[in-house]
């Protein structure tokens, strides 16, 4: 089976590759468990700003390929996040064309997508767009 795991803002300030979010945790024990049951996985995730860097959980590449897409929401800083949530109407147009390109390109059987209620959103949206496979999303509270 062919497995997407969406996780956004995966990228930390160098420094951080120690400290991570659960939020990202999950999506990447996810993804071992998936392999180690002889599962193709596929993570996708966010760009992140520049000068930032992966979190040490992230699987190597060449054994979960990495994907990234842009990112249609508004965001604070890490740790800061007093600015109002909402989104970015052009990106989050551009970010849905490129989750449903990979899922076609990637030949997805299912996308499982991690975080709040905005990733939850997400989700509905990319199954009324006629996503070629399910989509899931574990949401955190």
């Amino acid at each position: 089976m062919k497995v997407g795991l969406m996780v956004t803002g995966i990228g930390v300030p160098p420094g951080r590759e120690q400290n991570v979010s659960g939020h990202v945790q999950l999506p990447m024990r996810t993804a071992e468990l998936l392999r180690e049951a002889g599962d193709e996985v596929h993570l996708i995730t966010t760009q992140f700003r520049e000068g930032y860097v992966l979190p040490n959980v992230v699987p190597d590449s060449s054994l979960v390929p990495l994907h990234f897409v842009e990112d249609g929401r508004r965001r604070g800083e890490i740790g800061k996040q007093n600015q109002k949530a909402g989104y970015h109407p052009l990106a989050m147009v551009g970010q849905l064309r490129q989750i449903l390109r990979l899922i076609r390109d990637l030949d997805l059987d299912v996308l499982h997508l991690f975080g709040m209620d905005r990733m939850s959103r997400l989700a509905g949206v990319l199954r009324l767009l006629r996503s070629k496979c399910p989509v899931i999303s574990t949401a955190y509270r």
